[in-house]
């Protein structure tokens, strides 16, 4: 059957819902927001230098978007969702077997879906094999489809990716390269605005602060630390939740604030409790 043939607007709302993005976070600074809506509605067709801009906002290029369906975007999202849920719970050896699986490749439509790809197969090499080149590797590769030094709109995914090579980074003692990516992936995530952070979020304070407990910075840690727990209760999450309340307790320890350090600890136990009770439901 013969797929329908859908506008530049159509897929560019879809792609956009796709990221959580409003009309007025895509259009800043490219054109208004009524023009946005009108494009998105097919009211009107933008000329080639505000359709490249929208296009590198999203991450995806011109040709990619002449290309897509929304039902074929409608289906990597199911895909990428079964992915995302194991890599959340930490079920890293069925989130491995889903991306070796040969069928994977049918839904790797744009660069950002590349981008997930790379990031979902180096977290594996990190925490499967503890290949931590490997992990580097795919990382690099991953964040490299979508992310120039100089930019300025860094997506949730980017953020992401670069923690995560800081923490690689830091594990092999290249700390130069760690505080880099470390700090260039936490102010990005300042920059974000309210509706953009995600409980996915939460790690990326983590693996800072674990960094800065390392290099001695316990008081900056600390701040970290409050804040990615801030993130986690706002959104109602345990993501990284207990990790957070643990590494909290370590560091109070450290600052000899006994009594703080022990109530973080009996949080991180309730935390622990709490998810083991929820698994066995």
């Amino acid at each position: 059957m013969k797929k329908k043939e859908e506008s530049f607007g159509q897929i560019i709302r879809s792609i956009r819902q796709n990221r959580k993005m409003t009309q007025k976070m895509l259009a800043q600074d490219i054109c208004s927001q009524s023009v946005l809506s009108r494009i998105e509605n097919n009211e009107e067709l933008p000329n080639v230098w505000v359709m490249y801009q929208i296009c590198q906002r999203l991450g995806v290029t011109l040709d990619q978007v002449m290309m897509l369906h929304s039902e074929e975007i409608n289906q990597s999202n199911q895909v990428f969702a079964q992915i995302e849920s194991h890599f959340v719970h930490k079920r890293y050896q069925a989130l491995l077997e889903k991306l070796q699986d040969k069928q994977i490749k049918h839904y790797l439509y744009l660069d950002t879906d590349m981008q997930m790809y790379y990031y979902y197969l180096g977290s594996c090499a990190y925490f499967i094999d503890q290949d931590y080149e490997g992990a580097l590797v795919s990382l690099k590769k991953g964040l490299s489809y979508t992310y120039q030094q100089d930019k300025t709109n860094v997506s949730v995914m980017e953020i992401r990716l670069l923690s995560c090579m800081g923490r690689v980074y830091s594990d092999l003692q290249q700390l130069a390269d760690a505080r880099l990516n470390l700090e260039k992936s936490y102010d990005s995530m300042q920059a974000l605005p309210p509706e953009r952070l995600t409980t996915t979020l939460t790690k990326v304070y983590y693996n800072y602060a674990v960094f800065l407990k390392e290099q001695g910075e316990l008081c900056r840690s600390l701040k970290i630390i409050e804040e990615g727990i801030a993130l986690a209760r706002e959104k109602n999450s345990f993501y990284f939740l207990e990790e957070l309340f643990e590494i909290k307790a370590q560091v109070l320890t450290f600052l000899k604030e006994e009594q703080a350090a022990n109530k973080s600890f009996q949080l991180y136990q309730a935390v622990v409790d709490i998810r083991q009770s929820a698994k066995m439901v």
